[in-house]
């Protein structure tokens, strides 16, 4: 009897190894050709990043300094922004487009991930050739109160909820003196954190950023010189950028898969709400202003279309008297660098930040580590454990992270 119950154990693994290898492996040619398309898949998707995300602003101050002087004597003035430039002589959008019409001809399992990737990509594209027409023509559009613009727009219990954490959680001027730690030495910590850790990322000094650090899918953790850290910053700051945003594309390279390391659908809303999480839970002392930054960026995003940047300046400066207005003013600027022309309407919809701390402060700590190690969006939880299946089967190489050379300031 106990032989039998083995062997229908037995008899059960084979089977669902049988399925695992039915819908899941792929022949030698077709992991070769996936492998081929991902890396194409890659290169492309870093260039979009460079060419219509987190671009540097290069004239920030001299912005901020006409349109304060206008506001003084009572006249609007919409900045224009200078982004930085990336050559590139790629024709990206034809390159997109090529590339989905071979992943909608090759059948897998993994094969949607991309397309559905690929097609926001594209569509961002078209957005941002709208952006620039009406810029150049003068043509900028009208306000819409539609509130109907997809599940990245915040609905209005979200809105709602978001004014409620901004008088729970009221803005805290950061006293001076407090961060006493300059970008070099905050640079030095990061990098010795990382090696730590094991993640093979690099520290680079970057002018023109936003905010004090970011990370990038090449290796790199920039950081603004002319920001300055407190140890509680520093504290945080590992904990959101270096074990939240970098550990994710970090576990995406040993996936084998450029898909895992740029991010699944949507993946944005769990990697800042896990590096959010982090940032909270995970220090002696959180940073202040974490739970008002996330709800003011889903705020100013659901009034990107029903008020212009004046308007929207003025409503933040009623709502959060004490900031100052050059911080106010960083804050909407940076969900317009995709604009560029802040006379239109529109921008970044930067409200995946609250809704993925929302998302993620009710997890489990299993499902914390489950969306660390695979870079999905809350679209792909029910699909979890097919990506696992996937990928454990065809047993995909680890990439090896490039850390791309950034002029150092």
């Amino acid at each position: 009897r106990k032989w039998t119950n083995l062997n229908k154990m037995n008899n059960i693994k084979t089977f669902d190894q049988y399925l695992r290898d039915k819908y899941f492996k792929l022949s030698k040619k077709d992991k070769e050709y996936l492998l081929e398309l991902d890396k194409k898949y890659g290169e492309l998707a870093i260039i979009f990043r460079k060419e219509f995300r987190a671009k540097n602003v290069m004239n920030l101050d001299s912005e901020f300094e006409k349109f304060i002087e206008h506001k003084k004597v009572g006249e609007k003035y919409f900045p224009k922004l200078e982004l930085e430039q990336i050559e590139s002589s790629v024709d990206i959008k034809a390159e997109f487009e090529e590339l989905l019409a071979k992943f909608e001809n090759f059948s897998s399992f993994i094969s949607k991930f991309y397309i559905e990737k690929i097609k926001g990509f594209l569509n961002s594209i078209k957005l941002s050739e709208k952006y620039k027409k009406m810029s150049e023509s003068g043509e900028y559009g009208e306000k819409s109160m539609d509130k109907n613009r997809g599940g990245s727009f915040p609905s209005l219990a979200e809105y709602n909820y978001a004014l409620q954490i901004i008088n729970d959680y009221p803005y805290e001027v950061v006293k001076k003196g407090v961060r006493d730690i300059d970008a070099e030495g905050a640079a030095k910590l990061f990098q010795k954190k990382l090696d730590e850790l094991g993640y093979e990322y690099k520290v680079k000094l970057v002018k023109g950023m936003l905010p004090r650090v970011n990370v990038t899918p090449e290796g790199i953790v920039r950081v603004n010189p002319e920001a300055m850290f407190s140890m509680t910053d520093i504290e945080g700051l590992y904990q959101h950028e270096l074990c939240g945003h970098v550990g994710r594309r970090y576990y995406g390279y040993q996936t084998g898969l450029n898909l895992f390391v740029i991010g699944l659908p949507e993946s944005n809303t769990y990697d800042e709400g896990l590096a959010i999480w982090n940032s909270i839970n995970n220090v002696k002392t959180p940073k202040p202003n974490i739970m008002f930054n996330i709800a003011l960026k889903a705020i100013i995003t659901y009034h990107l279309y029903d008020m212009d940047f004046c308007e929207l300046f003025d409503f933040i400066q009623e709502l959060v008297p004490n900031m100052s207005d050059k911080t106010l003013f960083r804050s909407i600027v940076r969900l317009k660098r995709g604009v560029g022309d802040c006379k239109i309407y529109g921008g970044a919809l930067e409200s995946g930040y609250f809704k993925g701390y929302n998302l993620v402060s009710v997890m489990s700590d299993e499902e914390r580590d489950d969306i660390l190690k695979y870079n999905i969006g809350p679209d792909q939880m029910n699909d979890l454990d097919n990506i696992k299946a996937f990928l454990e089967v065809n047993e995909f190489e680890p990439l090896k992270i490039k850390v791309k050379d950034e002029k150092e300031e």
